[in-house]
């Protein structure tokens, strides 16, 4: 990383057990403007598989983000929005590393892996799986080390190609119609602060729900486990 965040995050921690929203908050808000400002430099890298290394630290950013507020400060508006915004980061890197397989050349059997792998790596940053956080940045990191070598030995290259846009819930509520309204599904790991990492590592995933009105207002529920959320959703499908 370009900064250290080992700061940053102890003092969310010690604001949020002390039950301090507002400082907790701003905290990660200053984190993330940071980390903003990093990946727009990184953005400038010929590599993408360089970039995905800043994109898998922004899934357990997220992770952290959704938390704090799901856990912590359910009932706080800023850190539910902080959450949201977050979320929304997290997806518009992944579209912008993703977008760029487009410019591939699918007849180079190099290239479709390269695609393959860029994919593969996108969906495990986005937290777009039962495995555990652990186990998803194990299985990237594999992932990545493969894409590099294909990439040193293609040469590949992505100069000229717009840089990341900056998703923020202002942006995208610009993007809505009087009617309509958005809704962002995440999975997180509902840790307080204040539990070993060990401990944390076993406690089930959860599911919850952003959802972002036409007039800018934010609204949240949390789930429930995402283990009965997969059986109730391959259920359904098979019944269908």
């Amino acid at each position: 990383m370009l900064f250290r965040s080992s700061g940053q995050h102890f003092n969310i921690e010690l604001q949020a057990l002390r039950g301090n929203a507002a400082e907790a908050v701003s905290w990660l808000n200053d984190g993330n403007s940071r980390y903003e400002a990093v990946l727009q430099a990184v953005s400038g890298l010929g590599v993408d598989s360089q970039k995905l290394t800043f994109l898998q630290q922004l899934a357990g950013k997220t992770h952290y983000a959704v938390r704090l507020h799901q856990i912590m400060f359910p009932n706080d508006d800023g850190a539910r929005r902080a959450a949201l915004t977050t979320i929304l980061s997290r997806k518009g890197r992944a579209a912008d590393l993703t977008r760029r397989t487009a410019t591939s050349d699918v007849a180079d059997p190099k290239q479709q892996r390269r695609t393959q792998l860029l994919g593969e790596i996108a969906t495990l940053a986005l937290g777009n799986t039962q495995a555990r956080p652990g186990a998803a940045r194990e299985r990237a990191w594999a992932l990545q080390q493969e894409l590099e070598r294909l990439e040193r030995e293609i040469g590949a290259q992505s100069g000229g190609t717009p840089g990341p846009v900056n998703v923020s819930i202002e942006a995208v509520q610009k993007r809505l119609n009087a009617e309509e309204i958005l809704v962002e599904y995440v999975i997180y790991q509902p840790a307080k602060p204040d539990v070993p990492k060990a401990k944390a590592d076993s406690i089930p995933l959860r599911c919850a729900a952003y959802v972002l009105f036409s007039d800018g207002t934010v609204k949240s529920a949390d789930l429930g486990e995402l283990a009965p959320i997969e059986t109730a959703i391959r259920a359904f499908r098979a019944a269908l």
